[in-house]
């Protein structure tokens, strides 16, 4: 269990939580730490990520969210003081400071800690077990380029490739 407080919320829930509404939602963490209390449903469980928050900020985005990460939402709001707004993961620091303490936390969990495998590591392995569960990573992603989707996200180890002739052909026998 991690100790310690982020902005005097137990360091384990924010981290938790943070991470918990990355994977249901494929978002990218600027957009999620930009999430206020007002765009958070806590009672039907859907989060509403602002057009002005999101990369190229062209349209809001609704996702619901698991039930276990609804619960950890509820929990943060309540060591929050219930708040009606504001963000939902404050950070007082320096924006990069987050990738500096996130660094910390993989290596003090002996992970790697390059930049592919980051935050957005969440949004490309949540989009390729979408894809994999027979979802759509390029709508899931709100690319407009499924070619983007494909080349930059969809690890074939998770959510396999394009079939290939050794997939589909007959086996010859023989010696």
């Amino acid at each position: 269990a991690m100790s310690g407080t982020v902005e005097r919320i137990p360091a384990s829930l924010w981290w938790h939580s943070l991470h918990a509404v990355l994977w249901d939602t494929g978002e990218r963490a600027g957009a999620a730490m930009m999430l206020d209390w007002r765009w958070v449903d806590l009672s039907g469980g859907f989060v509403t990520f602002r057009a002005e928050t999101r990369k190229g900020g062209k349209r809001d985005r609704i996702h619901r969210v698991h039930e276990t990460t609804l619960a950890m939402m509820r929990r943060l709001n309540l060591a929050q003081g219930r708040p009606t707004q504001g963000r939902c993961w404050p950070w007082s620091k320096h924006f990069t400071t987050l990738y500096y303490a996130y660094r910390r936390i993989l290596l003090a969990a002996n992970l790697p800690t390059d930049r592919m495998r980051k935050f957005h590591a969440m949004r490309r392995s949540a989009a390729s077990y979408l894809e994999a569960a027979g979802g759509n990573a390029t709508e899931f992603l709100d690319h407009s380029d499924r070619r983007t989707t494909k080349r930059s996200y969809l690890d074939p180890r998770i959510c396999g490739g394009d079939v290939t002739a050794c997939d589909v052909l007959f086996r010859p026998t023989g010696t």
